[in-house]
């Protein structure tokens, strides 16, 4: 009879566990990335076999994935798919499906509630970290060739001049060149070929000529040889790079492409065959490998480090240390990859993971508990009369 309050204690202490877990569940049924759990129970042997009631034989984690929510920041990631990200702090790691990240004044990738680091992975398999500190300016690449469309047109003595023509120097500067063309009638008695001179010249309080040639044209269309010359830009005269710069100068292949020498209007423009100016961030976002694209006003992109995801093939393995916080057991068998390989799953940008937490299994469950703690403490409750009703019979005597 003694044994029935032990066993009924039991029960309600197990019971109470349960409960813990189901009330834990609940408070954060509203956590991103939050993994809920649940508590098994196993029944306890005496020596004879006899049942004595029943304990914890442990917990897990739920692996399936929460639903996910769109938002409005580009660095609210969501995996879909059944990768985990790692966090670092000091020497410890931890794992987490909550994406709530954001980039610190440091420019790291970072857990907006932690602070933790976002852990990326290098092209050997190395963890890093998301830093973009120096990707903040996208860094001028300087011209090293103009190149020539349009058309000039064969009047003789006319002259035409280029406008808007400009080249990026080594900091990025655009400086603004001037090219001159004159027809020239050298009387070869030759209605098919015709040529023209050219001047380079700078602008500013120190213009100059810097350059000049002459282009022969067959048909209209330029002289093979005469389709690419060199410029020498003097350091004087290239803004404050204070250095000269060698700009190639393509005017054509000679069949009637870029520039022609045909009847009509004179009309040639130059475009940039490379440089850029400097450029400032002006937005970022997670492709779905996990790659952070920079874009930058000129007009450039540039990728940073890539995301690294770790994989649990088994609850077991973690274990909840904080909030949507993971970490391993020690005789956990973790895989390390990249967002878009095998299982780890790809990123969504501007999306976050909510809870797992299925609140109607949560009622279900906990009516459950409440039936089974309520039968315990009935068990507690006729234990007791019994013993009181022996006590009455003997007359108070042991």
């Amino acid at each position: 009879m003694l044994q029935a309050f032990f066993n009924g204690l039991s029960g309600m202490l197990t019971f109470s566990r349960g409960l813990d877990s189901i009330s834990n569940n609940i408070a954060n049924m509203n956590t991103p990335g939050y993994r809920g759990s649940e508590v098994f129970y196993r029944s306890v042997l005496g020596p004879d076999n006899s049942g004595i009631g029943s304990q914890i034989a442990g917990d897990s984690l739920r692996l399936e994935s929460g639903d996910i929510n769109q938002t409005n920041n580009a660095t609210d990631l969501a995996i879909n798919g059944q990768g985990y990200f790692i966090l670092q702090d000091g020497d410890t790691q931890y794992y987490t499906r909550g994406g709530a990240f954001e980039f610190n004044s440091d420019g790291i990738l970072v857990d907006r509630a932690t602070g933790y680091q976002v852990m990326g992975i290098t092209e050997a398999g190395e963890l890093i970290n998301m830093d973009i500190s120096e990707l903040a300016v996208y860094p001028p690449e300087p011209t090293t060739q103009l190149n020539f469309s349009g058309n000039l047109a064969p009047e003789q003595e006319d002259s035409y001049q280029t406008q808007n023509a400009f080249y990026i120097n080594s900091r990025g500067e655009e400086i603004e060149l001037v090219f001159e063309f004159t027809y020239r009638d050298l009387n070869t008695g030759s209605s098919t070929l015709q040529t023209w001179e050219y001047t380079v010249s700078t602008t500013g309080d120190n213009a100059q000529i810097i350059a000049f040639g002459t282009m022969d044209f067959i048909n209209g269309s330029i002289s093979g040889f005469d389709n690419e010359e060199q410029i020498t830009i003097p350091a004087d005269a290239n803004g404050t790079a204070e250095e000269e710069q060698v700009l190639t100068l393509s005017f054509g292949d000679g069949v009637f492409r870029e520039i022609t020498n045909n009847s009509g209007t004179s009309n040639v423009t130059v475009s940039l065959e490379d440089g850029v100016a400097a450029g400032g961030l002006l937005n970022s976002f997670f492709t779905p490998e996990g790659v952070i694209r920079l874009e930058y006003s000129n007009g450039q992109t540039q990728d940073g480090a890539q995301l690294a995801l770790v994989y649990s093939s088994s609850g077991k393995d973690l274990e909840q240390a904080e909030g949507n916080l993971f970490t391993a057991k020690n005789s956990a068998t973790l895989q390390f990859g990249r967002p878009g390989e095998d299982i780890f799953g790809d990123v969504l940008g501007s999306f976050i993971e909510l809870s797992n937490v299925d609140m109607a299994r949560e009622f279900a469950d906990m009516i459950i508990i409440q039936r089974g703690y309520q039968a315990s403490s009935r068990v507690l409750s006729i234990a007791n009369e019994l013993v009181e009703q022996l006590y009455s019979n003997t007359g108070g005597r042991g």
